[in-house]
This record gives C-alpha cells, sequence and structure tokens, in this order.
C-alpha cells in the first residue's frame, strides 16, 4: 500500500484513498478464521497492523448489529476512482 500511496501521490492520480479495513464476521466461524489470520501475520511476517474488534467496538466503523466481530487493517486500505471525464 506505501507504493501505491506514492503512486498516487507521483501522478496525481485523482482517487479517494481511505486508510484502514475492516474484516466483519457473520458467524463464529468467521471468527475464528479471522483470529487465527491476525496471528498468522504476526508469527510469520511480523505484521502487527491488525487489531481484533468484538462486536462493540467494530460498531464504531459498520453500523449494523448483523456482525459477531472482525479485524481491523490499519495498514490495509481502499481506494476507488474519482469521478471524472474518462473513468
Amino acid at each position: 500500500m506505501r507504493l501505491t500511496r506514492t503512486l498516487i501521490e507521483t501522478h496525481a492520480i485523482p482517487c479517494d484513498l481511505r486508510w484502514g479495513y475492516v474484516h466483519a464476521a457473520v458467524k463464529p466461524r468467521h471468527l475464528k478464521a479471522m483470529r487465527e489470520h491476525a496471528d498468522y501475520m504476526a508469527r510469520t511476517f511480523d505484521y502487527h497492523g491488525e487489531q481484533w474488534l468484538d462486536r462493540e467496538a467494530l460498531a464504531a466503523h459498520v453500523r449494523t448489529p448483523r456482525y459477531l466481530g472482525g479485524l481491523y487493517d490499519a495498514g490495509g486500505a481502499t481506494c476507488t476512482r474519482s469521478t471524472t471525464p474518462w473513468g
């Protein structure tokens, strides 16, 4: 994502880059898989950018009671292109 940010800034690409990404769990098995994923990322890549969110903490990011919890990835991002005549 750092390279993406650099390219956007260098080439003045019109887009909406937002840092942080939430992976939300709908089922209990998703919670287990997400915890295992966060552990794997920390153990294998020394990546500690993911934060576990319980249902209440997740509500600050996603306004629905449907999700049981999730992971907030501070190092992830979403990028949507700007509305332009050519794209």
